[in-house]
């Protein structure tokens, strides 16, 4: 029942492939180049070599081989500019501090959640593992791997063919349907841990980077976000900062396991979930910093929260009916944002990427300030709970169920578990 490993990696190896072959000539004059540069180098450095200023030619020497090197073995990027308003002031908190970290180290990256007719909470890992546990006890019991089972499972080479179930719901039947960014759309039954592929392309376009779902539509639909066309999920740090708008928002009937495109050209679609009256998807929009609604009945679109104190990650209904909960990546501070900062400067992020790496510059850009708000349907935001001291952060989820707030994290080795009535007057 899996698909063939050509469905999704092939793809991207082939883009990848096509890219080398694309910029081969690019990257060879480029070495050619930084050659000529640092031989120019050391004929200065000998040049100055007996002056008392010996050490600035060595130094310009140095500094001109790594910079040649780094920018040789970079990866190929293409920043977009990105327009965002200035940050606003928010109310400051340390709310999240009540946050019981539970199963360290028992979970990596436990994205999302979804509470199965058995009463026992799902979530998915970095390793991809579908894990569950009961509230009471906090101790993950294993259900199934959305791929293979490898010993280095949860690193960045393995997980393509380890899988990474990230968003996931459960059906009217009971099943379990997952968007994994590597195996496409599954249907897991968790009592016997059998899965079943139900789609890994759209129109052709092969899945690069599925991420949340809904599937308790009224029309029995499943709705489902795909973050990206250009990068995996392994690379997300470069999709965040390149902030092309590829993504989309895609449509399957389970009844004739046909894939619908409904929108096209989204910049990094994420999180998703059916509005209180269920006539609307709430979307959030993690590089636009928006919430937007995608009519069920005429397919319009409409901005619902704009210019959020951090990028959206994943919304979530509260169970009072009114309101949802939204997790934000990171706070941007109105006193200093680097990410606002670069947001419109495309050739300084492609510098930055070039030099210094996707995941490293992003942890830079990326304040460890955990927050999530609490929005109305109407875009306005009722409260908001926060960690400043960088225990609780990179927060990918808030999930309400029995009085308590789950707190998933996209990175985190460890799930965060709140009472609702001790944050709720934040």
């Amino acid at each position: 029942h899996w698909p063939a490993r050509g469905t999704t990696s092939q793809h991207n190896f082939g883009r990848r492939s096509s890219r080398r072959r694309r910029c081969s000539r690019t990257k060879m004059s480029l070495f050619l180049n930084t050659n000529f540069i640092t031989l120019l180098q050391m004929v200065l450095f000998v040049a100055l070599a007996g002056t008392r200023r010996a050490t600035l030619p060595i130094v310009v020497c140095m500094l001109s081989i790594f910079l040649g090197v780094r920018l040789y073995n970079a990866p190929e990027v293409e920043p977009a500019p990105i327009t965002l308003q200035p940050p606003q002031p928010f109310p400051v908190n340390n709310a999240l501090n009540a946050t019981h970290v539970a199963m360290h180290w028992g979970v990596h990256g436990p994205e999302t959640f979804a509470v199965g007719p058995d009463g026992w909470i799902y979530t998915g890992t970095a390793d991809g593992r579908i894990v569950k546990f009961q509230s009471a006890h906090m101790q993950p019991v294993e259900v199934v791997r959305t791929g293979k089972l490898l010993r280095e499972c949860g690193s960045y080479a393995a997980e393509p063919e380890c899988g990474r179930p990230l968003g996931m719901q459960f059906n009217s039947a009971g099943k379990l349907i997952v968007c994994d960014g590597y195996y496409g759309l599954l249907e897991v039954d968790v009592q016997v841990g059998r899965i079943e592929v139900l789609a890994t392309e759209a129109e052709g376009r092969h899945f690069v980077f599925l991420n949340s779902l809904v599937t308790d539509a009224p029309d029995g639909n499943y709705y489902i976000t795909e973050s990206s066309g250009r990068h995996t999920r392994r690379d997300v740090s470069l999709e965040v900062m390149e902030a092309q708008p590829t993504g989309r928002l895609l449509k399957f009937d389970p009844r004739t396991r046909t894939m619908t495109v409904l929108l096209r050209d989204q910049p990094f679609p994420n999180g998703l979930t059916l509005s209180h009256d269920k006539t609307e998807l709430l979307m959030c929009l993690w590089s636009k910093m928006q919430v937007v609604a995608f009519s069920l009945k005429d397919a319009q679109v409409r901005v619902v929260a704009d210019n959020l104190p951090g990028p959206p990650d994943n919304i979530t209904p509260r169970p009072n009916g009114q309101s949802y909960w939204v997790a934000l990546s990171f706070y941007r501070n109105p006193e200093f944002s680097l990410y606002d900062m670069t947001a419109a400067m495309p050739r300084v992020r492609w510098l930055m990427l070039k030099l210094f790496g996707p995941r490293w510059f992003v942890s830079i850009l990326a304040a460890r300030d955990g927050m999530i708000v609490e929005m109305d349907g109407s875009g306005r935001l009722l409260s908001s709970l926060m960690d400043r001291t960088g225990t609780i952060f990179y927060l990918s989820e808030a999930f309400e169920h029995e009085g308590h707030l789950y707190l998933g994290s996209f990175i985190n080795p460890f799930l965060g578990k709140v009472p609702v009535s001790e944050v709720v007057q934040h």
